[in-house]
C-alpha cells in the first residue's frame, strides 16, 4: 500500500492499516512522536519514508524508527528539529538497509558529521542549510 497525506491526525489509523512500503507524511502538521511509534511498530515492512517539514516530530521519533522499522532504504528527515550526530547512530544500527537519507543540516560542518557517522553506504544528501 501507498500512503500520502499533508493533513490530518493519521498515527493510530495509518497504523492499521495493513502492509504499507511508502509512506509520505510530508509537512503534517498533526503528526506527533507518539503517532510515529505507533506507525513504526505496525508498519514493519516500510521501506520509504517521508516525515520532512512534520514540526511536531523531534529526535526521538528517530529512534522509534531505528527499532520499528529494519527495512527502511529511503527517510527523509529535513526539516526536523533536533537531528543530532546520536540520533543517526540510532538510525544506523537499526536501519540497516539505510540507503538514501536527506537532512537539513546547520552547517557544511555538521553535514560531513552526518555523512560519516552514517558511512558509505547511505547517500546523505543535504536539503538546505540553515
Amino acid at each position: 500500500a501507498v500512503v500520502s497525506t499533508q493533513s490530518g491526525h493519521y498515527g493510530r489509523g495509518i497504523a492499521k492499516i495493513p502492509y504499507i512500503n511508502y509512506l509520505d507524511l510530508s509537512y503534517c502538521s498533526n503528526i506527533t512522536d507518539s503517532g510515529i511509534k505507533a506507525i513504526m511498530y505496525e508498519q514493519k515492512l516500510l521501506s520509504t519514508l517521508s516525515i520532512a517539514g512534520c514540526k511536531g516530530l523531534t529526535a526521538t521519533s528517530l529512534s522509534y524508527i531505528s527499532s520499528g522499522c529494519p527495512y527502511i532504504s529511503y527517510l527523509n528527515i529535513s526539516e526536523i528539529p533536533e537531528v543530532t550526530a546520536k540520533g543517526l547512530k540510532l538510525l544506523k544500527m537499526g536501519c540497516r538497509r539505510l540507503q538514501s537519507l536527506i537532512v537539513t543540516p546547520s552547517s557544511r560542518t555538521e553535514f560531513e558529521t552526518f555523512k560519516r557517522v552514517l558511512g558509505p553506504m547511505c547517500n546523505v544528501q543535504a536539503a538546505q542549510y540553515s
